[in-house]
């Protein structure tokens, strides 16, 4: 699958996690700008609708493997806040 960085990540205030203020939480954390690219590039493999999150649906599609009872509590952990879909904000928030 791969995550190089060939998509950018850019502010954008629409979706959770792309704001400035998770650049500055993030950088916080020690994360550098590639580091943050490279992350987003990842997210952005699994946000196949391009909608700022990712759902089950997207989550099991991009791995090739079936909603199950592992795939679900794997995404359940990813989901923090518990709305049964993952934003960029979620995925570094796991990583802390």
């Amino acid at each position: 699958m791969g995550c190089s960085s060939s998509k950018r990540f850019v502010i954008n205030k629409d979706f959770p996690g792309q704001d400035a203020q998770s650049v500055k939480d993030m950088v916080e954390l020690g994360f550098s700008k590639e580091n943050i690219d490279s992350l987003y590039n990842c997210f952005a493999k699994f946000d196949l609708e391009n909608s700022g999150d990712m759902d089950i649906a997207e989550f099991t599609e991009r791995l090739n493997i079936g909603i199950t009872k592992i795939s679900k509590g794997v995404f359940g952990d990813l989901d923090v806040n518990q709305d049964r879909s993952v934003d960029f904000r979620e995925v570094y928030e796991n990583l802390k």
